[in-house]
């Protein structure tokens, strides 16, 4: 695969409370890699006629479902990041994600309960996590 060319740059230092994606863990999988916006509209149902549509916040914060696939080693290094640098995801981190404008650093924090599978026979286990962006450098 050809190297990612971000469009961003982590600060030479990250704000307060951000933690930093360690070196030793993969990018998230492009297989079932998802990024959704929210709706920032407010829809007031009408008694007669359609309902009315009128822009409401501008500045949603877009959701991530990202997969991992970690070795027990890795998954030892996630598990420490969440519950101790991340306060059991209290916290965001910042790390490469992709969007229709390409491949940038985001602050993200997790939104689901930590959780993971071994995939079969192979010592590896997957991780699903569901993730809202929370500012970008």
């Amino acid at each position: 695969m050809s190297e990612k060319i971000l469009i961003n740059r982590l600060p030479d230092v990250l704000p307060d409370g951000v933690q930093s994606w360690p070196e030793s863990l993969p990018d998230p999988l492009y297989s079932g890699y998802q990024f959704s916006e929210r709706d920032g509209r407010v829809i007031t149902e009408m008694q007669q006629g359609p309902p009315r549509i009128r822009r409401g916040v501008v500045n949603q914060p877009r959701s991530f479902s990202l997969n991992f696939i970690f070795s027990r080693d890795q998954l030892n290094t996630f598990i420490g990041l969440y519950r101790d640098d991340m306060q059991s995801g209290t916290l965001p981190v910042s790390i490469v994600v992709s969007d229709e404008r390409g491949f940038a650093y985001s602050y993200i924090k997790i939104m689901n309960q930590l959780s993971y599978r071994p995939v079969t026979r192979s010592g590896y286990f997957s991780v699903t996590i569901n993730a809202i962006e929370v500012g970008r450098p």
